[in-house]
């Protein structure tokens, strides 16, 4: 449960990407739990609600072996609990949804297992406690019965482990749509999807060997999210096809930026939000707008990957400086720009300071990007 939200972030504030998280309907029947589940975004996992996902188009997370697969038990590290389960496969092929196999490693370390379901329902009293109380029943003979556990030292805290996420090529179900009551076809689709899970686990933990530090080097603090390939993780969204990556430097500052397409230039600028990006603001709109033009999307001065800390007697002329820098460093006399709340007030100010390098501007709720007033003498 540890490793699902980290990705979920990762997906949403990079790529711009909703994950709809499907949830044993067990989850919704625990009090206060269950409400918390749905407020941050998780639906029942039934089939009825997989369906109206997938007619509405919405990214999907599953967990093929529901509660089981996250009630571990101990010997159970990184092993897939599906049983018999086919359910997700038979709906991919009923709505030509593409399957994305992915692996963690690293969760499983973080939490030490005392005892399991197996040592709650093993005869004796335990077992005749749980059926007395009707927690037998309840917990689907064990199945939805959650493992006593420690983290760190005496605590639930999470001992800090690297996290390895691995997402391997998308698993295309259209050539089998309406096949979906073909029992061999739904299974071969299951097992080439378990294929696929087993050796992205496989391929991150072989890396995690290599990337193991030194004796005597202390590991960096912090969660540390990894992405075997590159071009694996942008199959997730097809949202950023052929973006060019890259710093571009001016003085002791830096701006992370992205490009895609030929043309005319349009730059892109951000919001303010916290964690907001240029890709996870834009990703979805680089590929219809580099069809035509030069798309240039910047992470602003204190977000993303850019140089952080901006002047604060005067944080919209600071960036748009950065921005007028970045145009001189990419060669571009003129360019359309696009700003969204914090980006639309640096396009706006940029357009103020300097008309002549801006063609037109497009812009969505841009806050007050008025120069400074002087301020008072002293007295």
């Amino acid at each position: 449960m540890t490793d699902a939200p980290l990705m979920i972030e990762h997906l949403y504030t990079q790529y711009g990407v909703i994950l709809r998280g499907l949830g044993d309907r067990g989850h919704f029947k625990v009090p206060y739990w269950g409400e918390l589940l749905v407020r941050h975004g998780m639906v029942l996992g039934s089939p009825e609600v997989c369906s109206a996902l997938m007619q509405a188009g919405q990214h999907i997370l599953v967990f093929p072996g529901g509660a089981r697969e996250v009630m571990r038990r101990k010997g159970e590290a990184y092993k897939l609990i599906w049983k018999q389960r086919t359910g997700f496969a038979r709906l991919a092929i009923e709505h030509g949804y593409d399957i994305i196999p992915f692996g963690v490693v690293g969760p499983d370390e973080s939490y030490r297992i005392l005892f399991d379901a197996n040592d709650m329902t093993r005869p004796g009293w335990r077992q005749g406690l749980l059926e007395r109380s009707g927690l037998m029943k309840y917990t689907r003979g064990g199945d939805f019965l959650p493992p006593a556990v420690l983290g760190l030292g005496p605590t639930l805290i999470p001992r800090p482990q690297r996290y390895y996420f691995g997402f391997g090529p998308r698993i295309p179900t259209e050539a089998a749509k309406g096949r979906q009551d073909d029992k061999d076809t739904v299974w071969a689709l299951r097992e080439q999807v378990a294929a696929a899970v087993e050796s992205q686990i496989e391929r991150l933990k072989q890396y995690r060997e290599q990337d193991r530090p030194a004796p005597g080097v202390r590991s960096g603090a912090g969660w540390r999210r990894f992405n075997n390939d590159k071009q694996e993780e942008r199959a997730m969204t097809d949202q950023t096809p052929d973006v060019v990556s890259r710093h571009v430097t001016f003085g002791n500052r830096r701006i992370f930026v992205s490009e895609a397409g030929e043309g005319y230039p349009v730059v892109m600028l951000h919001g303010g939000g916290p964690g907001a990006s240029g890709l996870s603001n834009y990703g979805r709109n680089i590929g219809p707008l580099s069809a035509h033009f030069r798309v240039i999307v910047p992470d602003m001065l204190g977000y993303g990957q850019s140089t952080k800390g901006v002047n604060r007697r005067d944080p919209f002329g600071d960036l748009a400086d950065a921005m007028l820098a970045l145009l001189d460093a990419l060669k571009i006399e003129k360019a359309h720009f696009i700003g969204n709340s914090l980006g639309g007030a640096c396009a706006l100010r940029l357009g103020l300071d300097r008309p002549s390098r801006v063609s037109a501007l497009v812009l969505m709720g841009p806050a007050a990007s008025a120069p400074p007033a002087p301020c008072p003498p002293p007295g």
